[in-house]
């Protein structure tokens, strides 16, 4: 603070869904203040709302532009360019939504193991190998999206205890957060796109429990 010059300054976390997602701040630099903390902060955290909420808005729309613009480049796509444009689509969703993986699964032959087979991380994040199966190294998650649930795991540490190989895994590579999400057409799973951070925890988790439309969330009010 001294080396900006500021020689007092309030501050106030703004949040949303149980998360500090801004923070809004006010200094001064010719002299020190003593702030009427009552006086100020209702007013300062009203102001950060409105801003929060214009942030977040155009943050949504700039995300929705983005789904749509990826989702016409699939329309009449040559199989030969599917692939590479599944991976271009990964990597902008990943810099859409600030995170540091996307991995899309598929099942085996069998049906009975789920097989990364397209993948982008960011270039600072750990590797992660090639050809990776789901049933060896996330057991826990692996059965829970063969039968049509979703995981979302805001913290890795709170995984449950009979999922000690999952957490294992996460740990070896990194990973804090992750959402796993299986796509239904028809009801009958046909792949698996996965999301990953690898910088933060986002959120807290507390329990196991079973949301609405067959999602599994950790940590989720349901």
């Amino acid at each position: 603070l001294e080396a900006l010059g500021i020689r007092s300054i309030l501050a106030i976390p703004l949040m949303h869904e149980g998360a500090a997602r801004y923070l809004i701040s006010i200094t001064a630099v010719r002299e020190e203040r003593d702030w009427p903390v009552k006086e100020y902060i209702p007013r300062l955290r009203l102001v950060g709302e409105i801003l929060m909420n214009a942030l977040m808005r155009e943050q949504s729309e700039k995300f929705e532009a983005l789904l749509s613009e990826i989702s016409s480049r699939f329309i009449n796509l040559l199989p030969d360019r599917v692939d590479g444009e599944i991976l271009d689509a990964q990597r902008r969703l990943c810099e859409g939504l600030g995170v540091d993986r996307s991995g899309v699964w598929q099942f085996s032959d069998e049906g009975e193991d789920l097989l990364l087979t397209h993948f982008h991380q960011d270039r600072d994040a750990p590797p992660v190998p090639e050809n990776l199966s789901g049933r060896l190294l996330f057991p826990w998650i692996t059965r829970r999206i063969l039968s049509g649930e979703a995981v979302l795991l805001p913290r890795i540490e709170d995984l449950p205890a009979e999922a000690a190989a999952d957490r294992e895994s996460f740990q070896k590579y990194g990973t804090r957060s992750s959402a796993v999400l299986p796509v239904l057409k028809w009801d009958s799973i046909i792949g698996v796109p996965a999301w990953v951070s690898d910088r933060r925890a986002a959120g807290t988790c507390r329990t196991t429990a079973r949301c609405p439309g067959g999602v599994r969330a950790l940590g989720a009010p349901c």
